[in-house]
């Protein structure tokens, strides 16, 4: 569990940093 919440939350930052 706590992998893949840690994998979606990079997953998130990497399209966080794409969209800004």
């Amino acid at each position: 569990m706590v992998t893949i919440n840690f994998m979606l939350l990079h997953v998130l930052s990497q399209i966080a940093l794409k969209c800004s």
